[in-house]
């Protein structure tokens, strides 16, 4: 929420992943909101990558601790196998337009698949989205003299 509004996902214990340029430096706070387990508290910015755009949290001693996810890896077979992901996220074009003529971002949900056939250019997975932006949503992101991808 404070410095900068985005999203986040708890990691397991009180340590949450996030986005760097979300943040402040390491061993500054900043706030955070979980509505359902623990509503608005301040963080410690523990740790930030120098090479990307990711940065961990630790919420305070008096927040429970929760079971750690399990990461996995793909397959490394490209035989036309697909999986399922979901994401959250504050994309560019997801916007709601309030009463004052001004625009808020707003988090999305969105579930896709991965198919490992694909392959991006830098040989990144694809990742094809099922929930994609209007053509009004996509016309306001060009209208931005910088235009850059849409899923920022």
């Amino acid at each position: 929420m404070q410095p900068k509004y985005g999203s986040a996902y708890r990691l397991g214990g009180r340590l949450v992943l996030t986005a760097a340029h979300l943040v402040a430096s390491v061993g500054t706070n900043c706030r955070v909101r979980a509505k359902d387990a623990f509503g608005e508290v301040d963080a410690k910015v523990v740790w930030k990558a120098q090479q990307a755009d990711i940065a961990l949290l630790e919420l305070p001693d008096d927040i429970n601790n929760v079971q750690a996810v399990v990461f996995g890896r793909l397959p490394g077979t490209r035989k036309g196998e697909k999986f399922k992901f979901d994401m959250f996220g504050y994309p560019d074009w997801a916007f709601t337009k309030l009463k004052e003529a001004k625009y808020r971002p707003e988090g999305r949900h969105i579930e896709g698949e991965i198919f490992l056939a694909d392959e991006s250019g830098g040989g990144l997975l694809v990742l094809e989205p099922k929930r994609l932006p209007s053509e009004l949503q996509i016309a306001r992101h060009l209208e931005n003299p910088e235009p850059t991808s849409p899923w920022n």
